[in-house]
């Protein structure tokens, strides 16, 4: 499943209850009563016997240590206690541990120095008791807790890089999103500088041609010429603005964007077109307008003049920005026919849908009626309040 992280293995004995049994195991093993005798008895071997149960508590943190101190234990207790194969289980779990946390190389030679130490001491303290030295059922019990020490070690360090793996595919997987998304990105820059870029282009240079082969012609045609080319140089730029953001990475600078600011000249370029656009404004904007809202301003009241050009019963249209502590408000008004849908600003279409979504990016408002002839579409954009004055409403 995304997002699913493996772990390491759940413990199903806790530690604590481990070496509570370790040490029950040793004890028993130093003091329960044996028969036979191997080596010669003093009180100091049930002590020496003993004092690994003490010891293996601190195996993990200290395990060449407390692996140094066992053998010398068990070599001890060769010559001054009972010595059965159970004596041998502190030395065994000593090995375990040291092996546990140590590679295989350093598990291979703490064995065989271990193995250097106790048979020559066992062959020695075998010498004169009558009993066979147990020689190979220690180096075998060695040898197996070190092998099984080994083995866990080795389990532990898959399953750590069984988890490494998954973690690295989780953020390589999202890496592999954020490439494809750029991927697409620059395709979609690629698409629309080759296909609608050129289009337009060729567009303003045949304008270019036949303007100037226009000698005495009408003066509409001149002017309607010099607005298709004016018209043609603006899409260009606003498509070589788009082509920068699309193919810009996140810690480049961004272009030049679009605002409220350009409103007189989206009013001119649109008179020049035959549409009579009277603005009023009222109250100051405020300094908290936020990029995306200033933006969505400017597109919302290009989309709607738009649509008064294209869809308008009369060229005029006015328009009213009006700035309050909390909210712009953008009012179009623009007379309409009763030709039917194609004859409101933009309800036949998809430009009130646009403006609707353009407004719910930025939590914003969108009205659109048609009385008495006349379509209103008034927007409300909210606008954050200043820092000083949220604290003062706060405190107030």
């Amino acid at each position: 499943m995304p997002g699913t992280v493996i772990g390491p293995p759940r413990r199903l004995i806790p530690v604590w209850l481990t070496d509570v049994a370790v040490t029950l195991l040793v004890l028993g093993a130093a003091f329960a009563p044996v028969a036979g005798r191997f080596g010669e008895v003093s009180p100091l071997g049930p002590a020496l016997e003993a004092l690994p149960a003490v010891l293996l508590w601190l195996r993990r943190r200290y395990p060449v240590a407390v692996l140094a101190a066992c053998t010398a234990c068990f070599v001890g207790a060769l010559f001054t206690a009972v010595i059965t194969p159970l004596s041998v289980f502190a030395l065994a779990v000593a090995m375990f541990a040291c092996a546990d946390h140590h590679g295989r190389r350093f598990t291979v030679a703490a064995y065989l120095a271990v193995l250097a130490v106790v048979v020559p001491a066992t062959l020695v303290a075998a010498i004169g008791s009558g009993h066979p030295p147990l020689t190979i059922q220690i180096a075998v019990t060695i040898g197996f807790a070190a092998a099984l020490g080994d083995s866990t070690r080795s389990r532990r360090d898959y399953i750590a890089s069984i988890t490494a793996r998954a973690e690295n595919a989780e953020a390589t997987r999202e890496i592999e999103a954020v490439r494809r998304v750029t991927e697409e990105r620059l395709r979609i820059a690629r698409d629309l500088h080759d296909v609608v870029a050129h289009q337009i282009a060729v567009i303003s240079l045949n304008a270019g041609v036949a303007s100037a082969n226009l000698h005495g012609g009408p003066p509409a045609a001149t002017d309607a010429l010099a607005t298709i080319r004016s018209a043609a140089r603006r899409v260009l730029g606003d498509i070589g603005d788009l082509l920068a953001v699309l193919r810009a990475d996140d810690d480049q600078p961004p272009v030049s964007r679009p605002g409220l600011h350009q409103l007189p000249e989206l009013v001119e370029s649109l008179s020049v077109s035959g549409l009579e656009v009277t603005v009023r404004r009222t109250g100051e904007i405020p300094p908290t307008l936020s990029p995306a809202t200033d933006v969505v301003a400017y597109r919302v009241l290009q989309e709607a003049l738009t649509n008064v050009l294209k869809h308008g019963s009369e060229s005029r249209a006015h328009v009213l920005v009006a700035a309050g502590r909390d909210t712009l408000r953008l009012l179009v008004t623009n007379p309409v026919s009763d030709a039917g849908p194609a004859g409101r600003s933009g309800a036949g279409g998809y430009g009130l849908n646009g403006i609707r979504e353009r407004a719910a990016s930025v939590r914003g408002r969108v009205s659109a009626e048609e009385r008495n002839g006349i379509f209103r579409l008034d927007v409300h954009l909210p606008v954050p309040a200043a820092v000083g004055e949220g604290n003062r409403c706060r405190t107030s």
